[in-house]
């Protein structure tokens, strides 16, 4: 599964809990276990089947864009 189809498979309200997830651990620099964390992991695994390529933080900004990508979308859809 690709990373924007994995995001568009979520609910909005996840959608926008990453966002708040990757707003803190920018504001912060660290973040514990968090939905963005875990869905990381989850897509991480799923698209590299274990080996990892890069680490948590870097699919994790990934997440985050794709889901910033999502809600822009929509608003520009007029869908929000």
């Amino acid at each position: 599964m690709l990373m924007r189809e994995f995001v568009n498979s979520l609910d909005r309200a996840d959608v926008l809990e990453m966002i708040a997830d990757y707003e803190q651990l920018e504001r912060v620099g660290s973040i514990g276990d968090c939905l963005l964390r875990r869905n990381a992991h989850t897509i991480m695994e799923s698209l590299t089947k274990g080996t990892f390529g890069g680490g948590p933080i870097l699919w994790m900004e990934k997440l985050a864009f794709e889901s910033y990508r999502r809600i822009a979308m929509e608003v520009i859809s007029g869908k929000d």
